[in-house]
């Protein structure tokens, strides 16, 4: 069946952190499979050439990444997907924050910098004869031995 494209999954906006990456995705379908390209701000992305950018397309899955994203990637992105019988277009604002001291106060904050985890064993747990306890003595000594 010949059809032109047509978006199922549209692309959405993000904001982001600096130095931190952001994927946008969009599905499109059509017959014969068509062609995505993307923009920044209604300008054609190279990217073949530059490492800022990585672009898939799988099954009529296609999404770009900015990597390590700048204020400075702060655009309208826009997919145009075209085949023989027409062509349409997706688009998403991408906001990227600069991150400030005063942001640390944010829970979220964080999260694009550090993340830290730390358990403790307890090796009294190893040495539990499992037919002399029940399950819910086991699993009440696993769950305070985390922090």
């Amino acid at each position: 069946m010949i059809r032109g494209p047509e978006f199922l999954v549209r692309l959405r906006s993000h904001i982001v952190f600096e130095n931190t990456s952001v994927k946008l995705f969009c599905t499109v379908h059509g017959y014969p499979t068509p062609n995505v390209k993307w923009f920044k701000d209604n300008v054609l992305l190279d990217t073949s050439t530059v490492a800022k950018y990585f672009v898939e397309s799988n099954y009529g899955i296609h999404s770009l990444e900015i990597i390590r994203c700048s204020t400075d990637d702060t655009a309208q992105y826009t997919a145009v997907a075209t085949n023989l019988h027409g062509q349409v277009s997706s688009q998403a604002a991408v906001i990227v924050k600069r991150f400030r001291e005063e942001d640390e106060s944010c829970v979220y904050a964080w999260l694009p910098y550090q993340c830290k985890f730390s358990t403790t064993v307890d090796t009294e747990l190893s040495q539990l004869d499992t037919a002399g306890h029940n399950n819910n003595q086991c699993n009440n000594t696993l769950r305070k031995g985390w922090h």
